[in-house]
């Protein structure tokens, strides 16, 4: 889970540098939303109902996104290092 959510917000990150209109960026977004379920070998639906279980299991959303921010962060550092 924490690697789709990390592939998730950095396909916003790259919608959002493109500064499209918000219909244009939602197709762009869903595009690369599902090239990230085919990557991760993973169906929409099933992804959908894993996010709600942990959103409705607050703690394993924390000890996840503490992965997925670690993650973003290191990667945000090295950029800045190239």
């Amino acid at each position: 889970m924490a690697n789709i959510l990390i592939d998730i917000h950095l396909a916003e990150g790259k919608v959002e540098e493109m500064r499209l209109q918000q219909d244009t960026a939602k197709i762009y977004f869903d595009y690369f939303e599902q090239e990230i379920f085919d990557k991760h070998g993973v169906d929409p639906d099933n992804y959908k109902e894993s996010l709600k279980y942990h959103i409705d299991n607050i703690k394993t959303l924390d000890q996840i996104y503490a992965i997925v921010l670690d993650s973003l962060n290191l990667r945000r550092e090295v950029t800045k290092i190239d």
